[in-house]
């Protein structure tokens, strides 16, 4: 064999290593805890004593100026602070930001954002064979009118930022923020949620404890639970 096929063929072996190994797929995955919430599908983590900024993959939240997005970024937090994280990553957007499907303690964050109705799935990005099954948990979310769909017609976060691009001033009164509290939300029965003023958590009507003696606050919704500054109680609010 002549030196010039060797070469062409130590080549192809180099690019198909660094292929692999730059791949960020086939990166480890990596624990942590909650350092803080950008927004409802970003955050900040701590390993090993150095903070990472991750992007969730698959899913898209409310901007902060939407309405829901303080909601969702409130849900997120709650969520990520209940134990230790498990990032795996998927890619890498175009700022370098680790993408990645993060998992508390055992639970997957991303679509559990999704399945409780404070995001979408992101159709444009979304191509893995579970983002079928997220489409069907966003798509039961809808129904039951849970977090941001008890909105009649929310806006897409994506729509949303294409108009802020554009200065669509035509659709100002449909984008402008609101208090999730002021929207309609149909309930399972007169009070959703109750809300513990001594613990400032708060529990669903499946909870053992959702007529605790100090849950004296009545909530309809999640969000508007969130709003208050509660947090869900890790047995009853996971589903």
């Amino acid at each position: 064999m002549t030196l010039k096929p060797l070469r062409t063929l130590f080549l192809s072996i180099s690019l198909l290593f660094l292929l692999v190994t730059n791949n960020p797929a086939n990166a480890e995955a990596i624990t942590g805890t909650i350092d803080s919430v950008i927004e409802g599908d970003s955050i900040t983590i701590i390993s090993k004593g150095k903070e990472v900024e991750i992007r969730l993959f698959g899913i898209d939240t409310p901007e902060k100026t939407q309405t829901f997005g303080q909601s969702a970024k409130n849900f997120t937090g709650a969520m990520a602070s209940k134990g230790e994280l498990r990032v795996e990553p998927i890619t890498k957007d175009q700022y370098g930001k680790t993408v990645a499907l993060v998992f508390v303690n055992g639970v997957n964050l991303n679509e559990q954002i999704v399945s409780q109705g404070f995001g979408w799935v992101y159709r444009q990005y979304c191509k893995e064979s579970f983002c079928a099954d997220w489409l069907k948990l966003e798509s039961n979310a809808k129904a039951s009118q849970k977090g941001l769909w008890a909105d009649a017609n929310p806006t897409p976060p994506w729509e949303y930022r294409k108009n802020q691009r554009s200065g669509g001033e035509g659709n100002d009164l449909k984008l402008v923020a609101i208090p999730s509290a002021s929207v309609k939300i149909v309930p399972n029965g007169p009070v959703a949620y109750h809300g513990n003023t001594k613990d400032r958590v708060f529990h669903s009507a499946a909870c053992k404890d959702f007529n605790c003696p100090t849950c004296k606050v009545n909530f309809r919704s999640i969000s508007e639970a969130l709003d208050a500054g509660y947090r869900p109680h890790r047995e009853c609010i996971t589903k």
